[in-house]
Parts: structure tokens; C-alpha cells; sequence
């Protein structure tokens, strides 16, 4: 009994912290988008381009893939 009230408080405890590493991680990236929002929005277009080539080869693939 007395490892299984072990485990669960142990098991919270890592849920704990990685709810706190999330956080973390959003509170950084909303600070470097506040003092460096040019190159956010470069970040942004990059993103945004290879998004839409991966799309289009999948398109691409999909087309080749269902029209044999």
C-alpha cells in the first residue's frame, strides 16, 4: 500500500512538472515574440513556406498514388 501512495505521488509529481516545463516553454516563446517580432515573423514566412511545399508534394504524391 505504502508503494502505491509512492508511485501516485511520484506520478503526480512528474505530471506536475511537466505541466511547469509547458508553461515554461510558452511563457519563454511569448517573450522572445514580444522582443524579437521581426524575426518571429521571418520564423513565421520560413514556416509557412515549407508547410505549404510539403503540402504541395503530398498533393503531388496523392494525385500520382490515386490516378495510377
Amino acid at each position: 500500500m505504502l508503494e502505491d501512495t509512492q508511485e501516485r505521488a511520484k506520478q503526480r509529481a512528474q505530471s506536475h512538472i511537466d505541466e511547469a516545463k509547458d508553461e515554461l516553454g510558452r511563457q519563454m516563446f511569448d517573450i522572445l515574440e514580444e522582443h524579437f517580432p521581426e524575426q518571429t515573423k521571418a520564423q513565421q514566412r520560413e514556416d509557412r513556406l515549407q508547410m505549404f511545399v510539403v503540402g504541395v508534394a503530398v498533393g503531388i504524391l496523392a494525385h500520382y498514388l490515386f490516378n495510377r
